[in-house]
């Protein structure tokens, strides 16, 4: 019996003491909520249009009889999808290519050229800003192949 009343003791003892009960419960609470703030589901609204991809036929897909979509349509829609996403690659891989060519260029010299810099900026704001043409472009594609009342009921 007193082996036990001598194993509470320390317990009782450290949440006797309130500022450490009240970290310790901070703690496990901030913990435990960080999971809550990982990456969001895909779903309709503005983050179905946010993020297009891979993601939005499987959506398509899975509300296909309660938004009246044909299979002609998915199929359509899914080549799209694989047709951005190619771009999409490439223009990425141009955008890290084009990224370590500018740290190359720029950590071997003890004064950058403002006007090499300007260059390389620009080019990588134009490939980026070609990623975002490419989203909107596949948004609009889509947009056309759904009917008026399909676009309204993902909305």
């Amino acid at each position: 019996m007193r082996k036990l009343e001598i194993r509470k003791k320390p317990i009782r003892r450290l949440f006797m003491n309130k500022k450490i009960g009240v970290l310790l419960v901070v703690a496990l609470f901030s913990l435990t909520s960080v999971s809550l703030w990982a990456q969001p589901k895909m779903r309709t609204g503005a983050a179905f249009w946010t993020h297009p991809g891979m993601n939005l036929v499987r959506v398509l897909r899975a509300k296909q009889k309660e938004l009246n979509i044909t299979d002609e349509q998915l199929k359509k829609i899914d080549n799209l999808v694989v047709t951005y996403e190619k771009k999409l690659i490439d223009l990425r891989s141009e955008l890290s290519k084009h990224r370590l060519e500018m740290r190359q260029l720029f950590q071997n010299q003890d004064e950058v050229d403002l006007n090499q810099l300007k260059n390389a900026l620009e080019v990588a704001s134009q490939l980026k800003n070609e990623m975002v043409l490419q989203r909107f472009k596949l948004r609009q594609e889509i947009n056309a192949v759904l009917t008026k009342e399909q676009r309204t009921a993902l909305q």
